[in-house]
């Protein structure tokens, strides 16, 4: 559409120049269409620097390859000599080098983003330059021997025969029917089975940890983190890429928590039946008071608590409840899910005091983990600085100030800053919120509640979060295994969306249901 138009209108100059110029502009087309496509996601049409050094890079480098002309001339059957092996495979090296550092320009918002991590990799110890280095190395020598007994023994006719040769058939059916079988899935488990390898990583694309975080979060403060379009989550269908933000129960907040529920609220979500009571959470009524034979427990949390993606009576305070009950003689019990989409423990903090829960009266109130807890608050707070909101608590004021964060930073650098404070933020948010439980005689309870998928990371970040709570008197139920004896697919709402579905609400109601009956006896006789 575009090439041979721009090229034929300016060939005068001479074909070389002429086409030196017309892949410049193919390139600066080639940004404004991926601008223009973003301007069809999100409404606007980013013009950034990044994406200036991305395209024109490129496109300079293109231009002055064909300039320069690239012909490998015809083959020969003379032994390659050493020097042309190390000197081929030295290229490779180099274009994949060069691949990963523009894919590293590519996959950020801002410069200051870009160069932050560089910084941090320049005042690294010399030792892992050494690594590096010694890496790279060894791939050379490695792929110059290949190179070298590739050429020596003739393979190359071998392994990338003409088109039109009978072997290059082979290839292609070989190459086809293995793709094939890869598809039958008990094959595909017996190979995983035996290798100790995910094979679904393989033959589909599959979340990062990053793109996981965020499509657990609820929300999106962009389409996704960064401005890149390849991700899974930019092709979710409708039931995974639902946001709670978006629909008729979310009120928008101009505060530390971004979103509320709106009272007195049914319609579908994920393709189930989302309700909301009169008090503005997802569970059947309540009286205000409860009765004086009525345990009543109160749980906090994110989407996982909320139930994203099941139907109201699949959730697992309601299967628990109802278990409860059935079980109880002379105790009734009530269990509150004032669970949020995008909540942290912070946002529970102040919801629970610009909501003014301590009303219900409650003896317990349970938060529930999911790992990242350390980077998930300490996003928030950068989150609340980024739009200048109102920062709710004094402690989280003073870690601002120590830190030196200011919204005139980017994202990547204040969350680089917020580092060391990360455990601080919640040593001193569980502290507030014990004063809090104590001064309206509430026993705090913390709860792990793993995802399918967990990361090692999620595990080191859930023995500090623990530790602190355990040290600021709460009472602990870690539940990391409990996923442990069923497949991930049994236990998540689809491939995409790793919320628990309704099988996943009734294991944790099980272990609830073990947990308060038998390991919380106050909660038989208070």
């Amino acid at each position: 559409m575009f090439y041979y138009p721009i090229f034929f209108k300016i060939r005068k100059i001479g074909t070389k120049r002429g086409t030196f110029l017309t892949i410049l502009i193919m390139f600066m087309i080639s940004w404004m269409l991926h601008s223009y496509q973003w301007f069809w996601f999100k409404g606007e049409f980013p013009i950034k620097l990044v994406d200036a050094i991305f395209w024109n890079t490129w496109g300079i480098l293109v231009a002055t390859t064909a300039f320069m002309g690239t012909g490998g001339g015809r083959r020969s059957d003379k032994p390659r000599p050493w020097t042309e092996s190390g000197v081929r495979v030295a290229q490779i090296l180099g274009t994949l080098l060069l691949m990963s550092f523009m894919w590293s320009i590519w996959s950020v918002n801002t410069l200051a983003d870009w160069l932050l991590p560089i910084r941090t990799a320049i005042d690294s110890p010399s030792g892992q330059f050494l690594t590096v280095a010694g890496c790279i190395l060894a791939l050379w020598m490695i792929g110059t021997l290949i190179d070298r007994l590739i050429h020596q023994y003739q393979l190359d006719e071998v392994i990338n025969p003409p088109s039109s040769s009978g072997l290059a058939s082979f290839w292609s059916l070989t190459m086809l029917g293995t793709l094939m079988l890869l598809q039958i899935p008990s094959l595909t488990d017996a190979i995983g089975s035996k290798l100790n390898i995910d094979t679904g990583g393989f033959l589909k694309a599959k979340l990062s940890a990053q793109d996981e975080e965020i499509q657990v979060e609820g929300y999106y403060t962009d389409l996704l983190f960064q401005t890149n379009l390849t991700s899974p989550l930019a092709n979710m269908d409708d039931k995974g890429r639902a946001q709670f933000q978006n629909t008729e129960g979310a009120i928008p907040l101009f505060g530390y928590r971004n979103i509320m529920m709106r009272p007195n609220t049914s319609y579908p979500f994920k393709g189930k039946t989302f309700s909301i009571n009169e008090w503005g959470f997802r569970d059947k009524e309540y009286t205000l008071t409860p009765d004086s034979n009525t345990v009543r427990t109160i749980f906090l949390g994110g989407s996982f608590v909320a139930g994203s993606g099941v139907a109201d009576n699949e959730v697992m305070d309601v299967i628990l409840e109802d278990r409860m009950n059935a079980s109880a003689t002379g105790t009734k019990y009530e269990f509150l899910n004032l669970g949020c989409p995008s909540y942290d423990f912070v946002d529970c903090v102040v919801q629970f005091e610009e909501d003014n829960l301590a009303k219900f009266q409650a003896d317990y109130v349970v938060f529930f983990s999911q790992g990242k807890d350390l980077y998930k608050n300490a996003r928030d707070l950068v989150r609340c600085i980024e739009d200048n909101k109102p920062i709710p608590y004094d402690f989280l004021k003073h870690i601002v100030a120590s830190s030196g964060i200011s919204p005139e930073m980017s994202t990547t650098e204040m969350l680089q800053r917020l580092k060391p404070f990360e455990e601080a933020i919640l040593d001193s948010a569980y502290t507030y919120f014990a004063t809090i439980c104590k001064a309206n005689r509430i026993t705090p309870i913390w709860i792990f509640w793993p995802t399918v998928n967990m990361r090692p990371a999620y595990v080191a970040e859930k023995n500090i979060v623990k530790a602190i709570a355990e040290r600021n008197g709460y009472v602990i139920l870690d539940l990391e295994d409990i996923n442990l004896p069923f497949e991930e697919d049994d236990l998540r709402i689809s491939d995409e969306d790793i919320h628990p579905n309704a099988k996943s609400h009734q294991i944790m109601a099980d272990r609830l249901f073990t947990f308060f009956k038998n390991e919380m006896p106050l909660a038989k006789t208070q």
